[in-house]
């Protein structure tokens, strides 16, 4: 599962450096929260024996290398009196007590990250916002790891996953027809913008029901060679092409985005069992976290640092290369020097049922 969560990162990269290729930063966010649900019903089925641990070792896995990485840029943006989004400390110190405090919480915090996006601040004080584009301050610009806001809803998905793992069929197939309908709704309702399309977690715990529900299927079927045995093999090769070639499919928008979702859904249960004992796999899948932490400063420093306008416009390919070569290797000595010793810790401390098996395997935050 590696490379597609490896591919997904850098789709988000891609994104975020205004890169056409691959399938986007939204679509890739909600990939994710798809093979989240499936590996986090996997490790409370078949790695955690305590709920505690599996809270504790979920902090350990998502808190260290945000902090560092906040820090760095917390430095760096002191350094060169810039940020990804234009904010500057006379921003933060113009608003209102409230919202000093909730960023103050969710910077150091991390925890309520995706709520920048539905808070802004109108006449000075803190509010809800239908639009965060239409406050007079989005909150959203002075996150120092912006994409974080992601992380927030992984938190509450983590929060909920040792009791809807536990649901019976019944129950999540509900969830999920309420979940959906509800998101429908909103967009008939006229909330079928950003951040409603892809940021509001009653809408993405539909997603991250799928892929509990895959789970369940791997467990039942697919682990039991209930299925051909080139199965896997054809169903990693049908994820990867996926990828590649979304951006050249003639669907409608709105159709290619849920017909690549499924495809990510019905996938993942397949892809894990070709790759599961695949070590090299598993490495290139650690860098997904850090590299998907860090790519902003990254653009940053290229884009504001290095005045990189000119070179994205003449040598564009080379520019895109470079943000992705730089996100990957500063990934790798972040994995070496942050969570890879904080992953020992991590195992050390899971009451493992079985952890001769599996293993604690992760979506790109988690």
């Amino acid at each position: 599962m590696g490379v597609i969560r490896l591919l997904l990162a850098i789709s988000v990269v891609l994104a975020h450096a205004n890169s056409k290729q691959l399938v986007g930063g939204s679509l890739a966010v909600q990939a994710f929260f798809v093979i989240s649900g499936f590996y986090m019903a996997l490790v409370l089925n078949q790695t955690y024996a305590s709920v505690r641990v599996f809270y504790l070792n979920r902090f350990l896995r998502l808190y260290p290398a945000y902090f560092v990485i906040a820090v760095i840029t917390a430095v760096v943006y002191s350094i060169t009196g810039g940020s990804f989004y234009g904010a500057t400390w006379n921003d933060f110190q113009s608003l209102d007590w409230a919202s000093k405090f909730f960023l103050a919480v969710t910077n150091l915090g991390l925890v309520f990250q995706d709520w920048t996006l539905f808070l802004g601040t109108n006449d000075g004080a803190l509010s809800f916002v239908r639009n965060f584009r239409a406050s007079d301050y989005a909150l959203y610009r002075l996150l120092l790891v912006p994409q974080a806001w992601s992380l927030g809803i992984e938190i509450t998905f983590y929060a909920l996953a040792p009791f809807l793992v536990r649901l019976r069929w019944g129950w999540l197939a509900g969830l999920l027809v309420v979940s959906m309908s509800a998101r429908f709704l909103a967009y008939n309702a006229g909330l079928d913008f950003d951040p409603w399309t892809y940021r509001f977690f009653p809408f993405e715990l539909a997603l991250f029901i799928v892929g509990i529900l895959g789970y369940r299927g791997f467990a039942k079927y697919i682990s039991k060679d209930f299925v051909p045995s080139w199965s896997p093999a054809v169903m990693f090769v049908i994820a990867i092409v996926s990828m590649v070639v979304y951006r050249y499919a003639p669907a409608a928008p709105e159709v290619k985005v849920w017909i690549f979702l499924a495809i990510i859904a019905a996938c993942v249960p397949f892809v894990f069992r070709l790759t599961a004992q695949w070590r090299w796999d598993r490495l290139v899948g650690e860098l997904s976290y850090p590299v998907y932490l860090i790519h902003l400063l990254v653009i940053y420093i290229y884009r504001d640092v290095f005045n990189g306008a000119e070179w994205r416009t003449e040598m564009p390919v080379l520019y895109f290369t470079a943000i992705v070569v730089t996100s990957v290797a500063i990934a790798a000595l972040i994995y070496l020097i942050i969570e890879r010793p904080v992953e020992r810790l991590r195992r050390r401390r899971a009451a493992a049922a079985d952890n001769k098996t599996l293993g604690d395997a992760v979506s790109v935050s988690g």
